[in-house]
């Protein structure tokens, strides 16, 4: 018999499972244990910190290597850009980085430059991320380069989410419901507005799908209740645990 981890009412517990005829089995990782995938160390979820440690590491490394060849200004402001610097794009739009994280990596580069002599302390910081036909060095700036990954990332899903049928199929079930909560309610708050003579009654329904998926009115509702805009955060977090909890339920009783 082995020993495998299984969630059970939201905890890590060890489950009893038989090994196949041939004598093999895969035994369950524990809770610490990681595996690479696209590149980044995970559990359950993607390590944050360490991901963003071991990049850091990576990019200094590639850096100073470059650094060092003592490469003209140009070949070496190419490289930097091309073999540096695409470490760390990578990661962008997978994972999560402050503004002060980015101007850190920045200053990284600064810092090595002008310890290996390319750049001056005393030179203006910004003709570093100024192109060369313009006067500058035309080395790529990380935060820039983040914002523009981020919102291409962004672009992208948007646009082919039109396209997407489970997008499509989530879409029109939440305008669906939408509109069948305001006609449930409609009669009432009518009711409501002739008892106490109101001028306007308002329904604004909250609306969240059972995999987490939220109308972008759901926020302005919110704001126009002053329930706080990121309520649905947490709203969303107890949807899913209860969609998580109504499909265990169904699952063990079919293996019943």
């Amino acid at each position: 018999m082995e020993h495998n981890r299984m969630l059970e009412g939201g905890k890590v517990e060890k489950a009893r499972r038989d090994r196949d005829d041939g004598g093999g089995g895969i035994v369950g990782m524990e809770r610490e244990e990681l595996y690479k995938y696209l590149g980044y160390q995970q559990a359950r979820r993607i390590d944050q910190k360490n991901a963003k440690e071991l990049l850091k590491k990576r990019f200094g490394q590639r850096l100073k290597s470059i650094l060092k060849t003592k490469l003209c200004a140009k070949n070496m402001v190419k490289a930097i850009n091309t073999y540096a610097v695409p470490v760390l794009t990578y990661s962008f739009g997978v994972l999560t980085y402050t503004k002060t994280e980015l101007e850190q990596l920045n200053r990284i580069m600064r810092t090595m430059a002008t310890k290996y002599r390319i750049h001056h302390p005393r030179s203006s910081m910004e003709r570093l991320y100024v192109s060369r036909q313009h006067g500058g060095r035309g080395i790529l700036d990380i935060r820039a380069l983040h914002q523009k990954q981020v919102k291409s990332l962004r672009e992208y899903f948007y646009k082919t989410a039109a396209s997407n049928p489970l997008y499509k199929a989530l879409v029109i079930n939440i305008q669906r419901k939408y509109t069948d909560k305001i006609n449930k309610y409609l009669p009432l708050a009518n009711e409501i507005k002739a008892m106490w003579a109101q001028e306007k009654v308002v329904i604004l329904p909250l609306i969240i799908g059972a995999t987490g998926e939220i109308p972008q009115s759901l926020i302005e509702n919110l704001k126009k209740l002053q329930l706080g805009q990121t309520l649905f955060e947490q709203l969303q977090k107890i949807v899913l645990l209860e969609t998580t909890g109504i499909v265990r339920r169904v699952m063990g009783d079919q293996q019943t």
